[in-house]
């Protein structure tokens, strides 16, 4: 179970990471390519979880903000890289 900062949960399953176009999206990303954390996400979490997420981070106007939404995903893959060092240290 992953826990981010704000304390939103979700189980990652390990076949999710094992995802070719997952990390295509993660390439584009980290080549620049901004919206690409739209599919990441949607890869990540999937739609149960996605929708979760923004109803998490939902201001009292309605809105989803982009940044809490670019906070969450990039501390999700923060936890999930302890998650395998602590598994590996172990």
């Amino acid at each position: 179970m992953i826990r981010t900062d704000s304390g939103f949960e979700i189980e990652i399953q390990k076949e999710t990471l094992d995802d070719w176009e997952l990390l295509e999206d993660l390439e584009a990303l980290e080549n620049g390519k901004t919206i690409k954390i739209i599919s990441v996400a949607a890869r990540l979490l999937g739609d149960e979880g996605l929708t979760k997420l923004k109803e998490h981070i939902r201001t009292p106007a309605g809105r989803v903000p982009m940044s809490a939404m670019q906070d969450e995903i990039f501390d999700i893959f923060q936890k999930l890289k302890q998650e395998q060092e602590e598994v590996k240290n172990s």
